[in-house]
């Protein structure tokens, strides 16, 4: 499998040529009931993610990072403006179509920062195996993208381990490989090297650096300027207001 990338539209319509992710005038407030009820955590962001690019979001805690991934991955939704993918709106009425839902989830890989959230199977080979099942691929293409995949991320002695018994790092891959494992056109990763060691970083940043040279498009939310300075294209900055503040190409 290596790092080349499969793309395919999985039924989704396709949009303007090269534009994977558009947002216009996108703001979000926390829902009514909560410790954060009403709070305004995105106001009037517009932006574009090119196909093929690699881009760091960067910003102080509570910025509104962690939240711009979440509505990207179709997890809460705008009060107001637009976002769509690859030229499709992707709102709630559009998300309770489990197999417009579905086909975004194939396409935006989402790798959370805290690698338990994603992680629920008994076994290391059945997460990874988990997401070509739902694609509804055949056993044999299954096996060989969950083989591909261990092998990818140098995991294939863990396949039998319980993803509860590794330690940060080896989760940190785990969860990669799951979301590797559906080929991905977009990579989205929250805060990737949170928690991580000196070698499990260095081994996630030369990860991410072969991804982005074949050409893999990348979202990376980070407060890593060294991650930022070598893998970005752009960055992207928020202040503590939820603004876009300056973009900055590399």
């Amino acid at each position: 499998m290596g790092v080349e990338k499969q793309s395919a539209t999985g039924g989704m319509a396709v949009g303007r040529r090269g534009v994977m992710i558009e947002l216009d005038n996108i703001c979000y407030r926390y829902p009514a009931e909560g410790p954060e009820a009403g709070a305004l955590a995105l106001d009037d962001i517009s932006l574009t993610l090119e196909r093929g690019e690699s881009v760091a979001l960067m910003g102080p805690n509570g910025c509104g990072k962690s939240t711009l991934l979440r509505l990207l991955n179709g997890l809460v939704f705008a009060s107001a403006g637009t976002y769509r993918f690859d030229g499709q709106v992707v709102d709630r009425k559009a998300m309770h179509d489990q197999l417009f839902a579905k086909r975004l989830h194939q396409r935006l890989g989402f790798v959370f920062q805290n690698p338990d959230v994603q992680l629920f199977c008994p076994s290391v080979v059945e997460e990874v195996a988990f997401g070509p099942r739902q694609m509804g691929l055949s056993a044999v293409e299954v096996e060989e993208r969950t083989r591909s995949c261990l092998e990818l991320m140098g995991i294939g002695h863990l396949a039998e381990r319980a993803p509860y018994h590794l330690s940060g790092g080896e989760k940190h891959k785990v969860a990669l490989a799951c979301v590797i494992s559906m080929s991905p056109d977009v990579l989205v990763l929250d805060e990737p090297l949170s928690g991580l060691d000196e070698e499990s970083s260095a081994w996630l940043l030369g990860f991410l650096l072969r991804l982005r040279d074949a050409g893999t498009t990348l979202l990376i939310s980070t407060h890593h300027t060294a991650l930022a300075d070598e893998v970005a294209h752009r960055t992207i900055h928020m202040d503590k207001d939820h603004h876009i503040v300056e973009c900055r190409e590399a």
